[in-house]
């Protein structure tokens, strides 16, 4: 028989609110020598503390017994929580959303300024959690974090909730419904030249997997100063990375959506440098120039762009990698993706200098 997972169909961001509410709260219950109650708020009490110590040397000091308070959607923030009448964590949660609206600023404020049923709370004693069990990319991980917010996501739930020995459906279930959501973002790794073709949600989740394997592994690490922090495409449909470097009159981007590398030129960095018409030539130019080598950069069919994404002047179909085995090659992924920056380097490069030798001329 197929298992029936409550949180396949509790998918809404509500429903994640009342798990964590629910574990706050039962790291503060009273067990009266219940082993089932206790397992619950030892489970409850071990997330509590693994919130704090998103802080490095945090001084919470929760004691034997720790005593909760929890409020919920109060004036817009999803989680406030007080543990032993005076240390405050304020939670916003996500499940497959990103922050909007100044959302994070506006609810850091507003707690501090005592505009929620916990009154005035001091800066030193607020503790902002940006918790997030879907997948979200290096970018949106850096926009909490320079709003004050410590990061809380779904590998630091299941390691919480894998310390749980109890039976407790909702617990059991959740913890599953993470496991599975894991396992599907990370099975780019056993992905076939077949693979990754689908809309379903399976697939989705391993593009996703292997956009963060590119962040992780490469991009955050590569000490290199062409490779700025990236932004994520959409939903997290795809990764744009934009160079350092870019050419006197253009502003570039690399854009990884699925099995495509596109080259993007954003246009003239200097508004009305160009005419539409001259704008039209301009992107012309640089597609031939991309055609002309006998590399893996094509013109693409059409040339336009649109109210989200800049015009596409090159780009590599299907530059995925398969092993032997047949199985995705990963490091050998990446470094086309490599090869497509050095291209586009080169080219930059190559149309400053020529920039130059028509000035001198």
């Amino acid at each position: 028989m197929t298992s029936l997972n409550l949180f396949d169909y509790a998918t809404k961001e509500l429903s994640q609110d009342a798990v964590i509410c629910w574990l706050i709260a039962w790291a503060g219950a009273e067990t009266n020598g219940d082993p089932v109650r206790e397992e619950l708020r030892l489970c409850g009490r071990t997330f509590v503390e693994a919130l704090f110590s998103k802080w490095d040397g945090y001084k919470v000091e929760l004691g034997d017994s720790v005593r909760t308070e929890v409020l919920r959607q109060e004036r817009n923030v999803d989680i406030l929580a007080r543990a032993n009448g005076e240390h405050v964590l304020l939670i916003e949660d996500k499940t497959g959303t990103g922050a909007h609206n100044n959302q994070l600023e506006r609810y850091l404020t507003m707690v501090v300024e005592g505009n929620t049923g916990f009154g005035s709370v001091d800066l030193g004693n607020l503790y902002p959690i940006y918790c997030k069990t879907g997948n979200h990319s290096l970018w949106e991980r850096q926009f909490a974090e320079r709003r004050s917010y410590k990061i809380f996501d779904r590998s630091d739930f299941l390691s919480v909730l894998e310390t749980y020995t109890g039976t407790n459906q909702i617990l059991t279930e959740f913890r599953q419904y993470l496991r599975e959501w894991q396992e599907e973002t990370n099975s780019y790794r056993k992905w076939t030249k077949d693979s990754g073709k689908g809309t379903d949600r399976a697939t989705q989740r391993g593009w996703e997997g292997l956009y963060r394997n590119i962040e992780e592994t490469y991009l955050s690490n590569s000490g290199d100063d062409c490779w700025p922090l990236t932004s994520q495409v959409g939903g997290y449909n795809g990764l744009s990375i934009e160079l350092a470097e870019t050419s006197r009159d253009s502003r570039f981007a690399i854009w990884v959506e699925k099995d495509r590398i596109s080259i993007r030129l954003y246009g003239s960095l200097t508004p009305g440098t160009y005419s539409k018409a001259g704008m039209d030539l301009h992107k012309w130019h640089w597609a031939d120039a991309f055609e002309s080598d006998d590399g893996p950069l094509r013109k693409p069919s059409q040339m336009k762009s649109t109210k989200t994404k800049p015009m596409c002047v090159a780009e590599w179909r299907s530059w995925l990698e398969f092993g032997e085995d047949g199985r995705l090659d990963v490091e050998a992924t990446v470094r086309n993706l490599a090869v497509a920056r050095e291209i586009l380097l080169a080219k930059i490069r190559r149309g400053r200098g020529e920039d130059r030798m028509d000035s001198d001329a």
